[in-house]
């Protein structure tokens, strides 16, 4: 038996030169941003070593707080170089870098001996890194926000979790602290702490995020962009918030995009959710109108607020931060009437028009992000568009999915020939989705195809090769150009972007993280029928998304969502009480086309809101105003 002793250090001999970076920020904030490790020789760039890798351990205050390199080492958290938006936030100090090991030649070699490890003696001249710590002095950007941090990672093996911290003023003149989170498509949560170990607020954002806002971590995929205040708990000189960032919770992909925006808020405004009284809601009866608007394709009737709501989204206004850094804003349910801080109009439209009728879809699977088994490339060359799948799972899905389309009732109505009947503009919708090689989203393209049925749609499998081409069909609006016709419009725009598809740029493109969204629908438009309105409801309120300010939900808010809050204004109802022709679907019309009885002076004005201030149903609606032959009836005069 042979026993093999490796106590012994191995020494090489090496001739690296000078080993520096090529790049470092001596002046950073929060962030530690380095370029590449290189070997210099005095006098001539290079030295005899040519660096395959490195690991570089980094310490603060004695303590090792970040493993930086090049290289397969899983110790490695960050791939040299990271500057610009990769550079890596970090909490404030000193930064010592000590490099651990140089790859040459294939060897893993270590600047001091050790046990069984070649190691030479290594000229190593790495500064101090000062990373100043972040405060409410500290200011890169412009606007509501004081400071930005952003990170991007493009690299297939970093690990973008990271944590900062914030020093409060020792004047203790801070009460808010202002956050504006973005995770992008790949979500990544935000934790925010007093000190160290008092959490004060947790966020998931991203588009793969969930809804929960009832308890930590909230999360939010409505927005990739959230807002949201903390009001600060009392604190001392010294005192600090800590905030951590961990990238991609949900999908568990390392490489991600983030950004955060900052700002410090004293008391000089502040968050009373008591400043939208409920006095705001009467309204001026007498005011009322009611007519056609023929050019608007509807019946429009306004009525006068007593009470103007306050321009609170004003600078000057004491509740200004509520828009600013709430994300709070005004919300119109149903349709925009006009209602403004300086034209405080409620109201309700009715259509008058032609609506589309017996859409047909055909959809099977459509929209979802499909796991593929191997990459797809799209190409667009010669205006024909050509898909190529590396497996034939993917093939065959895509194929079971285009016959399950060919033998729907959307795809055997369409008209081959006739261009002034609805159904020659059955067309069908492609959604695209690629992504670069490493996952995250830092990279994604994704953007709509729109193919008429009379392109030339052709499948292939021959030779273990698989793909799909349709060359597009060109089409112009031949149904008509009636005004007040949703299929007229519908098919302009239909037109619009049969010709976006035919006329884009060439593009080449993968989806190589084995994801799309390929799979596609069929549309088939049959008609049209009159759409006259015999009532209507549209409302104004003020609307709070989720938990964004310190005392959110407002006195008396309506949670009509998991995600939303609704503070009504107004919220009116009206039913022309004239019976419609079934035939035409209009109200009856004299031999000469005119009314019998105007509908604009038949009415009943609803309130749609209860005493709690929320939305009531249907059968508890209080009626405000009866009009009967233009004479008010109700109330009594």
């Amino acid at each position: 038996m042979i026993l093999t002793n490796c106590l012994c250090p191995i020494k090489v001999e090496c001739d690296c030169g000078r080993l520096e970076f090529d790049y470092y920020n001596a002046e950073a904030v929060s962030v530690l941003e380095i370029g590449n490790l290189i070997n210099l020789k005095v006098g001539e760039l290079g030295g005899e070593c040519e660096l395959d890798g490195y690991v570089i351990d980094w310490y603060i205050d004695g303590e090792k707080a970040l493993v930086t390199g090049v290289g397969d080492d899983p110790d490695i958290q960050a791939f040299h170089p990271f500057v610009g938006e990769a550079a890596i936030p970090v909490i404030g100090g000193t930064y010592t870098p000590v490099v651990r090991y140089i790859i040459w030649e294939g060897k893993k070699i270590f600047p001091t001996p050790k046990n069984c490890q070649y190691w030479c003696k290594l000229e190593i001249d790495l500064p101090l890194i000062e990373v100043a710590r972040l405060n409410c002095s500290s200011t890169n950007i412009s606007g509501s926000y004081q400071y930005r941090l952003t990170y991007s990672s493009t690299d297939p093996q970093s690990l973008p979790g990271r944590m900062i911290a914030w020093d409060l003023p020792s004047d203790l003149s801070i009460k808010y602290f202002a956050i504006q989170f973005t995770g992008y498509d790949i979500a990544d949560q935000i934790d925010v702490y007093f000190r160290n170990d008092q959490l004060l607020t947790s966020w998931i954002i991203g588009r793969d995020a969930g809804f929960e806002f009832n308890s930590m971590p909230y999360e939010d995929s409505t927005i990739f962009e959230k807002k949201f205040v903390i009001e600060l708990p009392e604190y001392e000189e010294g005192d600090f918030l800590k905030i951590v960032i961990s990238p991609a919770v949900i999908a568990k992909i390392p490489q991600t995009n983030w950004r955060v925006d900052f700002k410090c808020l004293n008391d000089s405004k502040g968050f009373d959710c008591d400043f939208i009284p409920d006095f705001l809601r009467e309204i001026d009866l007498s005011s009322w109108s009611f007519i056609f608007s023929e050019e608007n394709c509807r019946r429009e009737f306004r009525v006068n607020m007593v009470n103007p709501i306050p321009n609170w989204i004003h600078p000057a206004s004491d509740h200004y931060w509520f828009y600013l850094y709430a994300g709070m804003g005004n919300a119109f349910h149903s349709q925009s009437i006009g209602y403004s801080f300086s034209n405080p109009v409620a109201g309700v439209n009715l259509a008058h028009k032609k609506s589309m009728s017996d859409i047909i879809y055909a959809s099977y699977g459509f929209n979802l992000r499909y796991a593929s088994v191997g990459n797809v490339n799209l190409t667009k060359s010669g205006g024909v568009y050509t898909w190529t799948f590396d497996e034939a799972d993917d093939y065959n899905d895509v194929l079971g999915n285009y016959n399950a389309i060919l033998a729907s009732t959307a795809w055997s109505g369409r008209e081959m020939s006739d261009s002034s009947n609805p159904n020659y503009y059955t067309y069908l919708y492609w959604e695209w989705r690629a992504r670069p090689a490493n996952c995250g989203d830092t990279e994604f393209t994704q953007f709509s195809l729109y193919f008429h049925h009379l392109s030339t749609i052709v499948f292939n499998d021959t030779d273990d090769k698989y793909t799909l081409t349709i060359t597009p069909y060109a089409i112009t609006n031949d149904y008509g150009d009636e005004s007040c016709n949703d299929l007229v419009t519908y098919i302009d725009g239909l037109v619009r972007d049969l010709n976006f598809t035919i006329y884009r740029s060439d593009l080449n493109q993968d989806s190589l993280c084995f994801e799309h969204k390929m799979f596609c629908y069929c549309r088939r438009l049959t008609g049209v029928v009159n759409n006259i309105a015999q009532n209507n409801s549209a409302g104004f309120s003020v609307v709070a998304r989720g938990y964004t300010a310190p005392c959110l939900p407002l006195n008396g808010t309506c949670v009509l969502s998991t995600a939303l809050w609704y503070k009504y204004i107004w919220y009116l109802g009206v039913d022309i009480t004239l019976t419609k022709d079934p035939e035409t679907g209009d109200f009856p019309r004299d031999s000469e086309g005119e009314y019998e009885r105007e509908p604009c002076e038949n009415f009943i004005l609803y309130s749609w809101i209860g005493e709690d201030g929320c939305q009531v149903s249907r059968a508890n609606r209080i009626k405000l105003l009866e009009i009967e032959d233009g004479v008010q009836i109700y109330p009594e005069e």
